[in-house]
């Protein structure tokens, strides 16, 4: 099945039930759903954010960094079984109960192709603190890898740099391919409000130890 013809829950903007739709037809026509966003974060010495460059197949935002993982959640399932997205999309395996809540939020976006994305996102943390390497994403959604410093992001969001340097793995038919690079506010998939720099806040928190953690 073609991820666009998958199903999923739609509802009205207060949450309430309204049936069932695919993806692409629910997009079309501005309906609201549900989906599941991670953050990956790691500690030590230079704790970091991850994020996902989008595959050039993918229809929208192709070759841009996004979120860790993310996923919607299809028709029937929970919110945590749509953590699979983290292994599918990543390739690494981890525990429901590391997983740490950090709110809902809602996005609300129109595309020029005539997209009306209407998400409930809730949004969650996961502690991976294995190097970049031991991920194995999927090629077919994820092309590369990036940990984003949690000092030089919070910088880079809230307008303080213009650009940062971060280490990067890249993964094409040949492998995958240890990169040191630049990255820009653009190269991100836009996202309002200030969804990155909230979450790199967060991650602070996280890292620390600290809770609750709230993202709204």
């Amino acid at each position: 099945m073609e991820i666009d013809d998958e199903l999923i829950d739609i509802y009205d903007a207060s949450l309430r039930p309204l049936g069932r739709k695919n993806r692409r037809q629910a997009h079309l026509d501005g309906d609201w759903h549900r989906t599941f966003h991670c953050w990956v974060v790691r500690g030590g010495p230079n704790p970091a954010m991850l994020f996902q460059l989008r595959s050039t197949k993918m229809g929208d935002y192709p070759g841009q960094w996004d979120v860790s993982a993310a996923g919607h959640v299809l028709a029937g399932e929970s919110i945590l079984d749509s953590a699979r997205e983290i292994s599918e999309e990543l390739g690494i395996q981890f525990d429901l109960d590391s997983l740490i809540f950090a709110g809902e939020r809602i996005e609300v976006a129109d595309d020029p192709g005539g997209i009306r994305n209407r998400e409930y996102q809730s949004v969650f943390f996961l502690r991976y603190d294995s190097p970049i390497e031991q991920f194995r994403p999927d090629l077919n959604e994820v092309e590369g890898l990036l940990w984003l410093p949690i000092a030089s992001g919070i910088e880079l969001f809230s307008d303080a740099i213009r650009s940062t340097t971060c280490e990067a793995v890249i993964v094409d038919g040949k492998g995958t391919h240890r990169h040191d690079i630049e990255v820009a506010r653009p190269d991100f998939v836009p996202r309002i409000p200030r969804y990155y720099l909230a979450s790199l806040l967060s991650a602070v928190r996280v890292l620390a130890g600290e809770s609750p953690i709230a993202l709204g």
